[in-house]
């Protein structure tokens, strides 16, 4: 069993079918733990919101999703008291400040991130942080 910290970009992949499904997927099929900060609901939501607003996916179907989502046993951690240390690694690395709170997490946890955003996981490669990352469907 191995722990990850969880992105929305591959909590999304356990939802709706797309590219690099079949990777997410097999991370959830196997006995790993997950945690991510807290905001992952919301992220997580809103993917869902803009997928049945573009007729992606059904309103129903958005909500059906989510409810699949938040029955997962994922730690959620408070963001709350993160912010200033996700700040600062968003102004030092050049990422939002809501992917740096997924990474201060994996560096204060020791638990790599799990993600399929190629831009993020391009900014903490390039600033010497690629240790804390997993890119899924590279």
């Amino acid at each position: 069993m191995s722990r990850y910290t969880l992105d929305a970009s591959v909590a999304i992949k356990w939802l709706i079918p797309e590219e690099s499904s079949p990777q997410a997927v097999r991370l959830l099929a196997r006995t790993n733990s997950f945690l991510a900060p807290d905001l992952i609901y919301g992220e997580v939501g809103n993917v869902l919101w803009k997928r049945a607003r573009r007729g992606e996916i059904t309103s129903q179907y958005a909500i059906s999703a989510f409810n699949t989502f938040n029955r997962l046993d994922i730690e959620a951690v408070a963001s709350a008291k993160m912010t200033p240390l996700a700040l600062g690694l968003a102004l030092s690395i050049g990422c939002a400040v809501y992917d740096a709170y997924y990474l201060v997490i994996a560096m204060e946890r020791e638990c790599p991130l799990v993600t399929a955003d190629k831009a993020l996981h391009g900014l903490t490669s390039k600033a010497g942080l690629g240790q804390f990352i997993v890119l899924i469907g590279a």
